[in-house]
């Protein structure tokens, strides 16, 4: 019996959506909650939820939770 041949194919590129944790309301309480504290350090969101959010300030060494304000 003959081997069947094999070809390595590519697989098709996933859609472009938006990570789970993007939330544009979210980001705007977060946003609105940082200036209220007087935040000036440069962060990066680690994750939204409905009342906090994971978020890492430049130059700490662990994430800090934010509680929003309202």
């Amino acid at each position: 019996m003959a081997k069947r041949r094999t070809a390595m194919v590519q697989p098709k590129p996933g859609s472009a959506d938006l990570p789970i944790f993007a939330n544009p309301a979210l980001e705007a309480r977060l946003i609105k909650t940082l200036k209220a504290l007087k935040n000036d350090r440069a962060y990066t969101v680690l994750e939204y939820h409905a009342n906090w959010a994971s978020v890492h300030f430049e130059g700490d060494y662990d994430p800090t939770t934010i509680t929003y304000l309202e």
